[in-house]
């Protein structure tokens, strides 16, 4: 009797994982795809290819980058949206950037994005958030190139423009 309960425990703990994982998957393709969503409805394009800011408000290498971000934004305006990702709160956004006189109006902006996050975060296979993060992806979820980390003020456009150039001759 023992050993006939002890199997119907396992098989169902078995099955119990197995579904967990199941329902896992589908939550992260239904966050990417929402993602994506998300990200056309605010650019209003058809561009098949994004560039992901995760960042902060009191992260010092985020913020020099985004003037050389919104130049790539200008140079690749027509090909890739530019995305800039924190967990913080729309008023803290604006304040900051009114604050510290930066002007991205060649980006979006989203915020409150903890799963969203989490899920780019996975997509790198990262464990751990850190300030910058770069991810460039296509429109299928596929990452292109992940960068962790700040990049010089005169070498984020430099940094990426050939990976951009690259990622967008592959397209044709």
């Amino acid at each position: 009797m023992n050993k006939i309960f002890f199997l119907i425990l396992v098989t169902g703990v078995a099955l119990s994982v197995f579904y967990y994982y199941k329902d896992i998957d589908g939550y992260t393709k239904y966050i990417g795809a929402d993602l994506i969503e998300r990200v056309k409805k605010k650019t209003n394009s058809d561009n098949t290819y994004y560039y992901f800011n995760i960042w902060n408000t009191s992260c010092i290498p985020c913020v020099k980058e985004m003037p050389d971000i919104d130049s790539l934004a200008i140079l690749y305006k027509d090909k890739v949206d530019f995305i800039f990702i924190t967990n913080e709160a729309n008023e803290k956004i604006e304040w900051f950037l009114k604050e510290k006189n930066i002007n991205l109006t060649n980006c979006v902006f989203l915020n409150d994005e903890e799963s969203t996050i989490a899920y780019l975060n996975e997509r790198i296979e990262k464990k751990q958030l850190s300030y910058p993060t770069h991810i460039i992806m296509n429109d299928r979820l596929e990452v292109i190139h992940h960068h962790t980390g700040g990049i010089s003020v005169t070498g984020t456009v430099s940094f990426f423009n050939p990976v951009l150039t690259k990622a967008l001759k592959d397209l044709k």
